[in-house]
């Protein structure tokens, strides 16, 4: 017996021994081939939920590939071996280099980093589907190599960026903004707890105080939906999956984040029947985009800027019209968010992940069919900028319509966070209200054409009155 677990522990250390020697044989040779050498920065430098590393629904492939695709840098297995993608190879290897280089014991540090790759690879296995693996699943690939690799380029990037170091990439608008749109790609991710282990076993070896990693991640990823009043959330309680994960999290309402997980499967499923129940009841409706609102008495307004992304309330109130007229207006406030040229990736992804994940509460797909259901042209999104609401930086106002038209197809949320909301508002909406509007918007749209329609009743009272009075003469 005693023979028997010696020979295991053997077998386990040569296996080690090989995993240390591939991992020392590939940073030698991209240091001797000296490729792109200039992304290395200073040389001087000392489980309860599987399968959730999956890919995009292939509905929404089939759609539109491009926003769900890599196009600089290949994170985890799922893009490994794209040939638009090998350029950054090397460059990984050099910032893992770098990184190992920051500590006292360079040899010391990749062993034990590869030994907890080892120990982690059937739990990083678990999270994906078996049959997505296999395409990698040749005799020169390891998953724990793939994550040790990646890994490490994504905590020397993190670092930098945080002390502020100077660095091809961040110093690079293009090659700043391509890598961080990657790095939040649902097919391009690795599990958080890969990250948390080697961020741990380097920094505890840089002999420096650090914040913890959930700061590094959110000083690079930011405020990435352009929030007025966005505050960093605290992730002390919260375990998420991936990166993406966490860029969710962080703008989650404060009663969610992983709270929701455990929330039990009857209750999800009663929510989800009382909500696809009022969504029937709304579809059974006339739906109105914003300007059709608008002509009915509902108005845009920005909400203040200490609420949520998505605290999203329909509220009613007096307004006084042009004509000194006190009338009830309904109002939609919404508050204020940026829409530039990441938004459109970032919300599908954030979309996808949200279908591939059913128990995660579809927050960013509600919120991205509500923008759907109210923008429908060119002139709803004016109405919004007009309101404060959206902050373009698309430019065109046919791009911003365009992107909310098309980004929920066939991603309609299984539970919409917004029926009360929306159905208040088509309530709101009475067939007089609406009539009123398009009669005051047709004949009184503009002052030209609201002088018109009182002159035009002026003098038809003037001949209407000399009728009267001549019938009344001749009698």
């Amino acid at each position: 017996m005693a023979d028997e677990e010696s020979s295991h522990a053997l077998g386990e250390e040569e296996e080690l021994s090989q995993f240390v020697k591939s991992l020392e044989d590939k940073i030698a040779g991209n240091l001797k081939q000296n490729r792109l050498q200039s992304f290395a920065g200073d040389p001087n430098l000392p489980g309860e939920r599987i399968h959730i590393m999956d890919r995009v629904p292939s509905v929404l492939h089939q759609q539109n590939e491009n926003p769900y695709s890599p196009t600089t840098i290949s994170i985890g297995p799922l893009h490994r071996g794209a040939p638009r993608l090998q350029a950054m190879e090397p460059v990984k290897l050099s910032y893992m280099c770098a990184l190992l280089q920051r500590t006292t014991t360079f040899e010391e540090t990749l062993r034990d980093c590869a030994e907890a790759m080892l120990k982690l690879e059937q739990a990083v296995r678990d999270r994906y589907e078996p049959a997505r693996l296999q395409p990698c699943n040749d005799q020169n690939f390891r998953l724990a190599e793939v994550v040790l690799i990646d890994g490490c380029f994504i905590i020397e990037l993190l670092l930098r960026n945080f002390k502020n170091d100077y660095d091809p990439i961040l110093r690079n608008p293009f090659k700043y903004y391509a890598i961080l749109y990657d790095l939040l790609l649902l097919e391009n991710q690795i599990p958080f707890f890969v990250l948390e282990e080697l961020f741990n076993e380097m920094v505890g070896r840089i002999q420096i105080q650090y914040p913890p990693l959930t700061i590094w991640v959110h000083l690079f990823f930011g405020n990435i939906m352009g929030l007025e009043n966005y505050q960093r959330r605290n992730m002390e309680k919260e375990c998420p999956y991936h990166i993406l994960h966490f860029l969710h999290i962080q703008y989650m309402p404060a009663c969610t984040g992983n709270t929701y997980t455990q929330r039990s499967l009857d209750d999800e499923n009663e929510i989800d029947k009382m909500e696809c129940d009022e969504t029937e009841r709304m579809e059974s409706k006339i739906i109105y985009s914003a300007t059709e609102l608008r002509l009915a008495g509902v108005r845009l307004k920005a909400a203040s800027n200490d609420r949520n992304l998505f605290d999203i309330r329909f509220t009613t109130g007096f307004s006084c019209n042009s004509c000194s007229t006190l009338f009830v207006k309904g109002y939609i406030e919404i508050p204020p968010f940026s829409v530039s040229d990441s938004t459109e990736s970032v919300l599908r992804n954030l979309i996808a992940f949200e279908l591939s994940c059913h128990w995660i509460p579809s927050y960013f797909t509600s919120f991205a069919f509500l923008m759907d259901l109210l923008i429908n042209t060119p002139e709803d999104v004016k109405l919004f900028e007009d309101a404060g609401i959206i902050r373009n930086y698309l430019g065109s106002r046919e791009e911003v319509a365009r992107l909310f038209n098309g980004i929920c197809q066939n991603a309609n949320p299984s539970g919409f966070h917004y029926t009360k909301q929306y159905k208040q508002a088509m309530d709101f909406c009475t067939p007089w209200r609406v009539s009123t509007g398009r009669f005051r918007q047709y004949y009184f749209g503009s002052a030209w054409s609201g002088i018109s329609v009182i002159a035009a009743i002026i003098l038809f009272t003037l001949a209407f009155m000399q009728t009267l009075y001549s019938m009344l003469s001749f009698y």
